[in-house]
């Protein structure tokens, strides 16, 4: 079985869990304007702030390379990541949800994402979705 449930929650930031039978993943989409060159490495870290208030640190597991494209009159790079996760950290976001999102893009940079209350609960019913068999 193969499903993935992705959100937009801007232009800027989108992410996906995903799962090809008993592997689990959650996949970042960031667009930064202007033409980037720079890599974001394998081993990155993807830190979520749940809502109990733990945190749950991702690893990606390849390195994330720009693909530039244009919309409207702007240049963006657009970054893919990949962190794998476990049935049991999803089970942890399905029963709390994600409140918070931190990408590390480069050297000391983040892209950091406020969930609203509505959003925390999307969260939560994706998890539980991309948990059934």
């Amino acid at each position: 079985m193969e499903r993935r449930i992705l959100k937009a929650h801007n232009f800027y930031f989108k992410f996906a869990f995903y799962r090809l039978g008993d592997d689990f993943r959650l996949e970042s989409y960031v667009n930064i304007p202007g033409d980037q060159a720079f890599l974001i490495p394998e081993g990155s870290q993807l830190n979520l702030k749940l809502g109990d208030k733990s945190v749950m640190e991702l690893t990606s597991i390849k390195n994330a390379t720009p693909q530039s494209f244009v919309s409207g009159n702007q240049i963006y790079s657009g970054f893919a990541m990949t962190y794998p996760i476990t049935k049991e950290q999803l089970m942890q976001i399905e029963e709390v949800g994600i409140k918070f999102i931190q990408t590390m893009l480069k050297d000391e940079s983040y892209y950091d994402m406020d969930l609203k209350k509505k959003k925390i609960e999307k969260t939560k019913e994706y998890a539980r979705c991309i948990l059934m068999d």
